[in-house]
């Protein structure tokens, strides 16, 4: 209990000053690449940078008696203690015709670019690098420049494109500790597809997917031209996301969530489909199907509290958790089809523990496919909702 303390005490700490700042903006935006998380104090860990600290100005639109403020910048820089590397990112930007109006705004930037944070966010996995040896991300260096667009239709629908010219650049292991579980090392950072890739972007998100309850769509489109590189491919990606959290009754909930993606071309390595443990398919090891240029997952969930269910009574300490009886199913290939056969899903099934909140949790979560003699039980450990 006294880890789970320390746990969540560092995670209210590092992100207490993005809550305040949400609570002082009307407008978002959309994390189409790099870091979106901004604050003014920023702190994570990771194994090609150790300990990064930074600091930054959120984004922010003022409000002055109905009318906002007219040009804003928002930023940060940082510093790797163990790579001895700079990171920052710098915008301008203003908005038009209203709060609901239209925005435009540059950007210059270099970041320590993970496109993994759909799969587990930011500061739970340097906490899990931190105290546990597991540093689920995977990192490359990007550096560039950015022009963008955002329309706000409401607080719940928001659409924003642009173009972006970014230099990828492969990072390396720096630092190989934990406070735990020493014995263990840090996975090797993949390598990357080096070079300057030139691309027009569009992402539209429908509902709010921190809600308990309710709908929420995200479409993301993503075209790279070789019209000013030569050397470089030309591809397309597509990844549509749909999740569903519906309240049954105040005891139960059913939630599930759909992720398919697609390309074109000569996809590079970095923007290829990975699948696999934690935040995706829970009952295979990390990231265990790998490298596909098209991919599909179903996750589905029932969940209730522990004292309503009949059968317990011998377990009292259950009642003051929820119970999630969940499966996953996924799949990533490569190929003209756009659809994979249903044989070629894999599957798991699983049973969470958390509490009311979701602020903590385990889920013992067993493959239905492969080998038998592979199919052991892995146990993940949660603070963050999954979808």
């Amino acid at each position: 209990m006294k880890i789970i303390s320390i746990i969540f005490t560092l995670t209210t700490l590092m992100s207490f000053s993005d809550i305040a700042a949400a609570e002082k903006s009307y407008s978002y935006r959309l994390d189409s690449g790099g870091d979106s998380e901004i604050s003014p104090f920023m702190l994570s860990y990771n194994r090609v940078e150790g300990i990064f600290i930074g600091a930054g100005v959120p984004k922010e639109f003022r409000d002055y008696y109905g009318m906002e403020s007219r040009l804003t910048f928002y930023g940060f820089y940082g510093y790797g203690l163990s790579n001895d590397e700079s990171r920052y990112r710098g915008g301008l930007t203003r908005k038009f015709f209203g709060r609901n109006g239209i925005e435009l705004g540059v950007e210059s930037f270099n970041l320590t670019q993970s496109d993994d944070q759909w799969i587990i966010p930011k500061d739970e996995n340097s906490l899990a690098a931190f105290f546990f040896h597991q540093d689920f991300h995977d990192f490359y260096r990007n550096n560039g420049s950015s022009v963008y667009a955002i329309k706000n239709f409401g607080y719940n629908f928001n659409i924003e494109g642009g173009y972006r010219q970014e230099e990828h650049e492969n990072m390396s292991v720096e630092k190989d500790w934990s406070l735990f579980r020493k014995g263990r090392q840090f996975r090797d950072n993949p390598l990357v597809d080096e070079g300057i890739y030139n691309n027009t972007y569009l992402t539209l998100s429908l509902g709010n997917q921190r809600r308990d309850r309710g709908m929420s769509l995200r479409i993301e489109a993503e075209w790279n031209s070789s019209l000013f590189e030569d050397d470089m491919p030309n591809y397309e990606k597509y990844i549509a996301t749909f999740s569903r959290k519906q309240q049954l009754s105040r005891d139960d909930a059913l939630n599930f969530r759909i992720r398919y993606g697609t390309s074109n071309g000569a996809l590079p390595i970095q923007k290829k489909f990975d699948l696999g443990g934690i935040g995706t398919m829970r009952g295979y090891r990390y990231k265990e199907f790998r490298n596909g240029d098209k991919m599909a997952l179903v996750n589905f969930e029932y969940t209730t509290r522990g004292d309503v269910i009949s059968g317990l009574e011998f377990m009292p300490i259950l009642d003051d958790f929820n119970i999630s009886f969940f499966a996953d199913a996924g799949v990533i290939w490569s190929g003209a089809e756009d659809l994979p056969k249903t044989s070629d899903f894999n599957r798991s099934v699983g049973i969470g523990i958390s509490t009311e909140d979701d602020g903590f949790r385990i889920d013992f979560a067993k493959p239905l496919d492969g080998p038998e003699s592979e199919r052991d039980v892995i146990v993940s450990l949660r603070i963050n909702r999954m979808f």
